[in-house]
């Protein structure tokens, strides 16, 4: 159950979103404009939710109660559709259960897991279509809770997922046990974390059930970008596999490491890519590997076989002068890769390598002053539009394997 949300901006807006019948569900968010009485409610049906929040429940403008349960009782009336109440003002008896969606949000960083706990066993007092649960999620050990305290709701459960962790814990909705989540237009979401429309269809995700099987990769918050996401759930959708290609953005990897190990869908993971920074992190001999299988627990290094690819594709001689840049996993299995190579440096900002190796390391300000016949880029340098020349001031080298990835050509190539 996906809910596209759509900003009441002006009624024209309002009948054009309205006219794209790809979702079914629809919320529309009344409290946007101060008179809510011109909302063109023709649009509504039985698939529509109308939602009218206040200041303390993430609403834009104050709609006066009354006005709000006066618009709300008029709508279930005449086009039968669902209505949003905020749980701590909600009194008996006052909408239509089948018509009825109990809400919670709590805007805090961190989650008051005592008082969701409370609040679910009062929303299980009340009758109600659905119950809505809107949290910030900064960590994967809160996903464990929320799994747990979705189980204990004695009706379906929409789940939306905000802050750092929102868009994963969205994607993730059918597995967490929810029936279903919000989605926003692009450029127009309504919550932070919200996916966008652009990116439900990227994923395919109206297809996910929580017998998908699921994957992705594993990274600080550059895999967004990742072209991986685009070529794998492509893949899928063109094969017919029921999988999907999710970004785990991660800060902490003890924090994923321990979600995943109490995971209790764990066994629905096919396999993670992993890069930068976590490469040396995930393998319990800390040695960089860039996929992890848990089903066979097998860890790989495919990018050793893509370093030997692109330097025997770019004719580089054995006498060759060669400049690693960066001191992460990444420059370890470049180093690796030239193990048979005679003349290779690493340059690091710290000046030290964060691995045993016998290669000379050198200064930035060495590396300046120096030629070299291939650059190796091991650094994020260049995937946020960083000029990695102007940063760096390195300019003398003829050829290049640049590891940060965009859409497009990064500055450096």
């Amino acid at each position: 159950m996906l809910i596209l949300s759509i900003p009441y901006l002006n009624p024209e807006f309002i009948i054009e979103q309205s006219a794209d019948n790809k979702y079914t569900w629809k919320e529309y968010r009344l409290d946007y404009q101060q008179n809510i009485d011109d909302f063109p409610f023709e649009v509504l049906d039985s698939s529509s939710i109308v939602t009218i929040r206040d200041s303390s429940e993430g609403g834009i403008n104050e709609i006066p109660k009354k006005n709000k349960i006066r618009v709300y009782l008029e709508v279930i009336s005449k086009y039968n559709c669902l209505a949003d109440y905020e749980i701590q003002h909600y009194e008996s008896n006052l909408i239509n259960p089948q018509n009825l969606i109990l809400s919670y949000h709590d805007f805090s960083e961190q989650i008051n897991h005592s008082k969701l706990e409370t609040t679910i066993k009062r929303m299980n007092r009340f009758e109600a279509k659905f119950v809505k649960i809107a949290l910030t999620i900064n960590s994967y050990s809160e996903l464990l809770q929320i799994h747990e305290l979705i189980k204990t709701s004695n009706k379906p459960v929409i789940f939306a997922g905000m802050g750092k962790l929102g868009k994963i814990s969205r994607l993730l909705y059918k597995h967490l046990g929810a029936a279903g989540t919000f989605i926003g237009l692009d450029a127009m979401p309504t919550a932070t974390g919200q996916l966008t429309v652009k990116e439900v269809e990227s994923y395919s995700l109206h297809k996910i059930s929580n017998l998908s099987q699921l994957g992705g990769i594993i990274g600080g918050v550059q895999i967004e970008n990742s072209l991986g996401l685009r070529f794998y759930n492509d893949f899928f959708q063109q094969t017919d596999h029921d999988a999907f290609y999710f970004p785990f953005v991660v800060e902490k990897i003890a924090d994923f490491k321990n979600w995943f190990e109490h995971c209790t869908f764990k066994d629905k993971f096919y396999g993670f890519s992993v890069t930068m920074p976590f490469k040396r992190h995930i393998s319990p001999s800390n040695q960089p590997i860039n996929l992890l299988l848990p089903k066979s627990k097998a860890y790989h290094n495919t990018d050793l076989i893509a370093f030997k690819k692109a330097i025997e594709k770019l004719e580089i001689d054995f006498e060759t002068s060669i400049l690693i840049f960066g001191n992460g996993g990444s420059a370890e299995t470049a180093t690796e890769a030239l193990k048979n190579y005679k003349n290779v440096r690493i340059c690091a900002r710290k000046e030290k390598s964060n691995f045993n190796t016998e290669r000379e390391i050198i200064s930035i300000e060495k590396a300046q002053k120096m030629k070299f016949d291939l650059l190796i880029n091991c650094t994020p340098i260049g995937m946020n539009e960083e000029d990695f020349i102007k940063e760096t001031g390195i300019t003398n080298f003829n050829k290049v394997i640049d590891l940060p990835y965009q859409i497009e050509s990064t500055k450096l190539i």
